[in-house]
């Protein structure tokens, strides 16, 4: 499934995905530190946003794929990578990008890492894959991590009264909104990772 090609853009990937985590955490950390406030506070706020959990998957899947592509290819972990960091980086430029308007230099440079770098480099690594792996059956693994994410942020959010985006706050939503929220990006991303699987079997048939 890992080609050189693929290899050498995964570890790319890896290595984007790896400076932009560690440089919002440093910044976070200084910024709760300027409020008096510790290490373990930044962490757990950064814990509540669907970009550090999907860059940190990114950075997993796509080390283990550059370091032992014949073991660690899986193509399923693939598909849910770089399905779920595609959305992150479309949903940031739709509906949150505002927010670099109030960010230091520094900020918008982790900004876009996370949200821009990363995800064309994982769908430039996608489109470098031996295709041909995935099924439509597959859809359902992408859709996954929005389902957990969407009950994470609510069990949270109930506890803390705090939301880490607009369209998931419960607390303005309310159930039948939030549920109809959580529902359309469930099936967003189930579309992406149709899109995706549709252009694995595109590719395969072209390189065949």
């Amino acid at each position: 499934m890992i080609g050189r090609s693929a290899s050498i853009l995964a570890a790319a990937t890896t290595a984007a995905a790896l400076f932009a985590l560690v440089l919002r955490t440093d910044l976070s950390i200084t910024n709760f530190a300027a409020d008096g406030k510790g290490t373990g506070a930044a962490l757990w706020d950064l814990a509540r946003y669907f970009t550090i959990w999907t860059n940190i998957g990114v950075l997993a899947v796509m080390a283990l794929a550059a370091i032992a592509p014949a073991r660690w290819g899986d193509p399923r972990a693939m598909l849910v990578a770089v399905s779920s960091i595609t959305i992150v980086g479309s949903v940031y430029f739709l509906l949150l990008r505002g927010n670099m308007a109030t960010n230091t230099p520094m900020e918008n440079v982790a900004t876009l890492a996370l949200h821009a770098v990363v995800p064309v480099l994982s769908i430039a690594t996608f489109v470098a894959l031996r295709h041909g792996a995935l099924a439509w059956r597959h859809v359902w693994w992408g859709m996954a991590p929005a389902a957990i994410y969407g009950t994470y942020v609510l069990v949270r959010g109930l506890g803390e009264n705090s939301y880490p985006y607009w369209f998931l706050n419960y607390d303005e939503l309310g159930l039948a909104l939030f549920v109809r929220n959580s529902v359309l990006l469930t099936l967003t991303f189930g579309a992406v990772n149709a899109l995706f699987i549709a252009l694995d079997k595109v590719l395969a048939r072209l390189t065949r």
